[in-house]
C-alpha cells in the first residue's frame, strides 16, 4: 500500500468519475484504474464500484477512505513540521474565503495574524462553497470560511460568529432613506445576490408577509465588488451583510429582516485531520476574535 494509491482513491471518490480524477492527479484513466486495482489487491477487497452515474465506495471502501483522509492529512502535517525544522517555507497556510466572507472582519483578523510573525506565509483563495468542498478533499486547502454553508457530513463545521443581513442602497437613496418598513420599498429596483437558500427563503417570506412580490431578478450577481459598485452608482437596492455596508460611508443599510436574516460564519475543515501548529494558532486567533455583528441597527 502506497500513499499515492490512497490519494488516487480519494481523488476518484471526490471527483465522482475516473476520467475527472485522472485529470486531477495528472494520470491517464488506465493508470489510475491500475493504481486502484493494486490498492484493492493489497487491502484484500473491493473498494469502489462504477455504474453509469459515476464511482462509488463499497462498505469496505468507506472504511478505507475515512482512514486514507486521515493518513494524507497527517502526512502533510509531518512534512510541514519537518520543513519548519529545516527552515524551508516554515509556515505556509492555504485558506479559502467565500466572496462575502472575504469582505467581512475575518479578513482583517487574518491580516493581523500574519503581521504578528514575519515568517508566516498565508495564501487566501476566493471561490464558491462547492469549490472549497473539493479543494478540502484534495488537500488543497487547510480550511475555508463561508456564510451559511450546507456541507455533507464528511466536513467538520465550526461556527466562528454570525452576520445580520439587511437592505442596502446608496447614501441618500430616495426610497430607502425614508422607509420605515419593507412595505415602503414596494417600487424599488433590486440587485439580487445568489445568497444561501435558507437566507433567501427568509427574505422571500418577509416580502410576502409585507404584501410585496419577491424582487424581480433582472440583475443578479454573486460578486460583492459588483454589488457595491452598482449600489453606489444607481438607485438599486440589495440584501447585504451589515458589517460590510456600515463601514462604507457611501452606503445606507437598514435592518428590515426582523431578526430573521442572520447567517452563521462557518469554518470548514476535514475531520480527523491534524492541522499544522501554525494552522492551529490561526484558528485559536480566529476563535478569540469577535465576529458576531455587534452594531446592529
Amino acid at each position: 500500500m502506497e500513499l499515492r494509491q490512497l490519494k488516487h482513491l480519494l481523488a476518484a471518490i471526490d471527483a465522482g468519475s475516473l476520467t475527472a480524477a485522472a485529470h486531477d492527479v495528472g494520470l491517464t484513466q488506465q493508470a489510475l484504474s491500475k493504481s486502484l486495482t493494486r490498492l484493492e489487491e493489497d487491502i484484500g477487497g473491493r473498494l469502489v464500484y462504477r455504474d453509469r452515474r459515476g464511482v462509488f465506495l463499497t462498505p469496505l471502501g468507506r472504511v478505507v477512505a475515512a482512514h486514507a483522509r486521515e493518513v494524507v492529512g497527517v502526512t502533510r502535517s509531518l512534512r510541514q513540521a519537518a520543513a519548519r525544522e529545516l527552515g524551508e517555507n516554515p509556515a505556509a497556510l492555504r485558506i479559502g474565503l467565500s466572496a462575502i466572507a472575504a469582505t467581512l472582519p475575518i479578513s482583517e483578523a487574518i491580516a493581523a495574524f500574519v503581521a504578528s510573525d514575519p515568517r508566516l506565509r498565508i495564501e487566501v483563495s476566493g471561490g464558491k462553497e462547492e469549490q472549497f468542498l473539493r479543494a478540502l478533499h484534495h488537500d488543497q486547502l487547510d480550511f475555508a470560511v463561508s456564510l451559511s454553508f450546507s456541507a455533507p457530513g464528511e466536513l467538520k463545521l465550526e461556527q466562528l460568529g454570525s452576520e445580520r443581513w439587511g437592505i442596502a442602497g446608496r447614501r441618500g437613496h430616495p426610497v430607502l432613506s425614508k422607509a420605515e418598513s419593507l412595505a415602503d420599498l414596494r417600487d424599488a429596483n433590486w440587485l439580487i445576490g445568489r445568497n444561501p437558500t435558507p437566507l433567501m427563503d427568509s427574505i422571500n417570506a418577509a416580502f410576502s408577509n409585507a404584501g410585496l412580490e419577491v424582487p424581480a431578478q433582472d440583475l443578479t450577481s454573486d460578486s460583492a465588488i459588483f454589488a457595491l459598485t452598482v449600489l453606489r452608482s444607481t438607485d438599486r437596492l440589495a440584501v447585504l451583510p451589515g458589517s460590510l455596508c456600515r463601514r462604507d460611508a457611501s452606503l445606507c443599510w437598514r435592518d428590515f429582516g426582523d431578526r430573521g436574516w442572520d447567517t452563521p460564519l462557518l469554518l470548514l475543515r476535514r475531520p480527523r485531520t491534524q492541522l499544522s501548529q501554525t494552522a492551529e494558532a490561526l484558528l485559536t486567533h480566529l476563535r478569540q476574535t469577535e465576529f458576531t455583528d455587534q452594531q446592529r441597527a
